[in-house]
């Protein structure tokens, strides 16, 4: 019987010792698979940094690229605006006729050479001055 008892105890051990070793196999997979995770999240992020920092370098360039556009047509706009005033101060520079300018509330804003010569006034008095005090009495009222 002792043989008996001892076959048994040597199979339940045997048994034992698969199961360990399944154990140990499972948990080694395990092991595996989490690893194969854990790098597999790794590269998601990875992959998600150099996503984010390609789209910042993208939307900088694109600014990059608006601020120089935008400064390009700024500075057409003034050389077109220079030529402009160029042009008309030419103009009212080399007329015959009197010519003064004023804005919405009567002031003078230029005037040209035959203006200051019939009125008998420099630039720099008339400039600023109601175009009111340039006219007879009867007309002031109207400016």
């Amino acid at each position: 019987m002792e043989d008996k008892d001892g076959a048994q105890k040597l199979a339940q051990d045997a048994s034992y010792i698969t199961m360990y070793n399944s154990a140990m196999q499972f948990l080694e997979e395990s092991k595996n698979i989490n690893n194969g995770i854990i790098e597999a999240n790794e590269q998601k992020i990875t992959y998600a940094y150099i996503s984010l920092l390609v789209g910042l370098i993208l939307v900088f360039a694109a600014i990059a690229l608006f601020i120089a556009r935008s400064r390009t047509t700024l500075d057409a706009a003034s050389i077109m605006m220079e030529e402009s005033m160029l042009r008309n101060l030419t103009i009212l520079d080399n007329n015959v006729d009197a010519i003064i300018t004023i804005d919405s509330q009567g002031m003078i804003e230029a005037v040209n050479p035959v203006a200051e010569r019939m009125f008998g006034y420099g630039i720099g008095e008339l400039v600023g001055l109601n175009v009111a005090k340039l006219m007879p009495e009867k007309y002031q009222d109207h400016h």
